[in-house]
């Protein structure tokens, strides 16, 4: 077999070690284990007749020696020869690339990305001296992994990551390499692992990982322990929908890192209007809710923001107000009823409106007037005095539409409230005013802020009314207009329009203004301004007016079931009413619907737009233009042009922008007569990151995982003096190898049988039993 201790005698090989070249199983070491217990127990008690203990003892251990040769034997021990090759193993490098590497490194200082990117400057020549005996892999990770140069650490990292991997990349990383083959892992971060709901990784499975391997990790962390203070909104929780006029919750967590126990206020703004402020005390390190309560007033999608007063030396003042969108809905349509004295108009309205279980009724039709004389005290009268103040000055933004139907104001002192119902419809309300013997000229509203709002002005003198009955007959935009669509067809609603009752009597005077849309008119009756409208509409501003200049589409109900036709064209007529006035998203030409209301930036936005003509027919072949835009900013982020398809649908994606906010899609379709209809999705920009909640580093993470896997951790340091030591892990491999039994030779057998017979030999000599 040769010197194996003399290193010329290992030839081509420069290394050498026992092995046993067989490997018994499971059951044959049980097997063999009991056999050697067995032996040894007959051994002894063969031997224990034997008096002389020194003689007893020497042949005991002659028989264990033999019985240890056997086993020896039966694992076929041999002398392996082995031809080491050095190599490279690998060092693989991870920078911290997340969002919170742009926080101040300590209070007054550069952020942790800039102390990163000094002690890889500073730190050349150790990193350079590593590569030698390594290959080296320098990577950043935040939201995912990549590979970088040496030289990109030592220059500024665009730190933007909304999402800290730590914890997944390290797993990821020793995934990537042969155990044999990865030498240690490099870690610089401020030690916060911050992934995505969807991609935790389980921080005590990979603990146990590493101690099974003792895969080395030198973890560096960047920053300071203690020393940043925040004041910060860390949860807004509310329901993502609300009903208008009923009351809905926020709840504002505020987290206190940092500075001495404070009162904070928090204030709930919607359009930069402050709803409710709260005053929360607030010690450090603690967190405290502030709680709100109000009703939306208005339906449709709301960005609302909470907000708290940024303190001096704030580290993040971007986390110390937080967005939120609200989809206000209806619950039921609050209505406020105000009609001038009981009549058959009055009466089959109100019970039509009641019948409708979405709407929420308030009505009040006059019987005394503050001019009526009586002799009683108001509280010894079952009859109460027109609560004007209390309707048209504290609860009027609380109807979602107002109704004076027959009514004047005069005679209720509130001439002073009508300023407030035009701003009320000026700001999104809607106001119904139905004719009769003291409304519209009659009741006085010439010159008023009433009149402001009317499709039409109020002429003074000639003859205020007509009572001669007639039948109304639409104009050719009421033909199409949804709300004295009747029936579906053109052509049957034109019929239905004819056979209705006559109406009796017209309120005379009106003059449809240019933005009013006149949609039926008398049929014979004319004047200065052509033919005296019936029913018109307008849209002031932001709200909407229905004016019927009869007091008596009732008969439209009564006659017709008289005449044994149908009612169901009166219901028709008013259901619709309500719904353009009340603004029933079905009720525009141009309808956007987002595929949801937030996206994430850099994510795709997709909306669709559906356009119909003036009989809400789809309009196919519609050219127009989509631009985006954040609210209250001019630049637009995004712009193109788009045909509809035969459906009506124009379907766009764009892709989110990088910053958040409310972003506005509007859709621009020009008509051939020069006027535009305008369609507007908001869908809501928002990073779903947790980076910026928190100030604090996570020091003791990276001291966990040092610890597991052997490796150590430190602060990091203004640079590295001598590259980190990770000689001695696997950077051998066996390029061949060679076996030489010395378990088959004479010398062996030789051995087992001298101690066989030297212990036979004694005992007869010994004349032994």
């Amino acid at each position: 077999m040769g010197n194996l201790f003399d290193p010329s005698a290992l030839g081509d090989y420069n290394y050498w070690e026992w092995v046993f070249l067989h490997h018994p199983r499971p059951w044959e070491w049980m097997l063999f284990g009991v056999g050697i217990l067995i032996a040894v127990w007959l051994s002894w008690s063969n031997l224990s007749r034997i008096q002389v203990k020194k003689i007893r003892w020497s042949l005991f251990i002659l028989r264990i020696l033999l019985i240890v040769l056997l086993v020896l034997l039966w694992l076929e021990p041999a002398a392996q020869l082995q031809k080491r090759l050095k190599f490279k193993s690998h060092v693989v490098v991870l920078a911290d690339r997340s969002r919170s590497m742009n926080l101040p490194s300590a209070p007054g200082k550069p952020s942790r990305s800039a102390q990163m990117t000094e002690f890889f400057s500073n730190s050349r020549e150790a990193f350079s001296e590593l590569a030698e005996r390594h290959h080296l892999h320098p990577m950043t990770f935040g939201a995912k992994t990549s590979s970088v140069s040496l030289d990109t650490l030592s220059e500024p990292l665009n730190s933007r990551d909304d999402y800290t991997t730590l914890l997944s990349s390290i797993q990821s990383t020793m995934e990537g390499y042969p155990s044999e083959e990865l030498a240690g892992i490099v870690v610089i971060s401020d030690g916060v692992d911050n992934p995505p709901e969807h991609a935790e990784t389980d921080e005590e499975a990979l603990l146990t990982l590493l101690k099974k391997r003792r895969l080395p990790i030198v973890a560096y962390g960047v920053g300071v322990e203690k020393g940043l203070a925040d004041l910060a909104i860390r949860d807004v929780r509310y329901d993502g929908f609300a009903f208008v006029h009923n009351e809905m919750a926020v709840e504002i967590e505020i987290g206190n890192t940092g500075y001495p126990a404070r009162d904070v206020t928090a204030t709930l703004s919607l359009n930069g209007s402050p709803i409710q402020a709260k005053t929360v005390h607030v010690a450090e390190g603690e967190r405290q809710v502030a709680r709100f309560t109000f009703a939306p007033e208005k339906v449709g999608q709301f960005v609302y923001e909470a907000h708290i007063d940024t303190p001096p030396e704030d580290a993040i003042p971007e986390n110390d107000s937080r967005k939120f969108i609200v989809q206000v809905i209806r619950d039921k349509i609050r209505i406020l009823h105000v009609c001038g004295h009981p009549d058959y108009d009055e009466m089959f309205l109100r019970r039509h409106l009641k019948r409708n279980p979405s709407v929420d009724l308030i009505s009040f039709f006059i019987l005394r007037t503050p001019e009526d004389s009586v002799m009683s005290q108001d509280h010894e009268l079952s009859l109460i005095p027109f609560p004007t103040e209390e309707l048209f000055d504290k609860q009027l933004h609380t109807f979602d539409l107002v109704i004076f139907q027959n009514f004047t104001y005069v005679g209720y002192r509130m001439s002073q409230y009508l300023p407030n119902i035009r701003r009320y419809v000026e700001q999104g309300g809607s106001l119904l005013v139905i004719g009769g013997d003291v409304s519209y000229g009659l009741g006085g509203y010439q010159r008023t802020a009433i009149e402001a709002i009317l499709p039409f002005t109020i002429e003074e003198g000639g003859n205020a009314a007509s009572l001669e009955p007639f039948p109304a007959r639409l104009t050719p935009k009421g033909e199409q207009h949804p709300v004295t669509r009747l029936v579906k067809d053109l052509d049957a609603n034109r019929k239905v329009w004819n056979s209705l009752p006559n109406l009796m009597g017209i309120n005379l005077g009106l003059k449809p203004r240019p933005d009013a849309v006149v949609l039926a008119v008398h049929p014979r009756l004319s004047g200065a301004f052509g033919s005296p409208p019936v029913i018109a509409l307008r849209e002031p501003e932001k709200g909407r007016v229905l004016a019927l200049a009869v007091d008596s589409t009732w008969v439209w109900n009564f006659q017709s079931v008289g005449q044994g036709k149908r009612a169901e064209h009166y219901r028709t007529f008013w259901n619709n009413a309500l719904r353009w006035l009340i603004k029933d998203p079905e009720l525009t030409h141009i309808q956007a619907t987002p595929a949801k209301d937030s996206y994430q930036p850099g994510e795709n936005v997709n909306v669709s737009f559906r356009i119909t003509d003036t009989g809400f027919q789809p309009k196919s072949g519609a050219t127009a233009k989509i631009e985006a835009r954040f609210q209250g900013e001019s630049d637009i982020v995004f712009e193109e042009e788009k045909t509809s398809d035969e459906d009506g649908i124009i379907r766009t994606t764009l892709p989110a922008p990088q910053k958040e906010g409310l972003l506005e899609i509007r859709l621009v379709h020009r008509l051939e007569d020069g006027s535009e209809q305008h369609g507007e999705a908001m869908v809501f920009i928002e990073g779903k990151s947790r980076e910026l909640d928190e100030v604090s580093v996570d020091f003791r993470q990276l001291e966990r995982l040092a610890d597991a896997s052997g490796g150590h951790f430190e602060p990091l340091p203004d640079r590295l003096s001598d590259p980190i030591d990770f000689e001695g892990r696997h950077n051998e491999r066996i390029g061949a190898k060679q076996d030489i039994p010395i378990w088959d030779n004479a010398f062996m057998l030789g051995l087992i049988v001298l101690l066989a017979a030297s212990e036979w030999w004694w005992r007869k000599r010994r004349r032994l039993p």
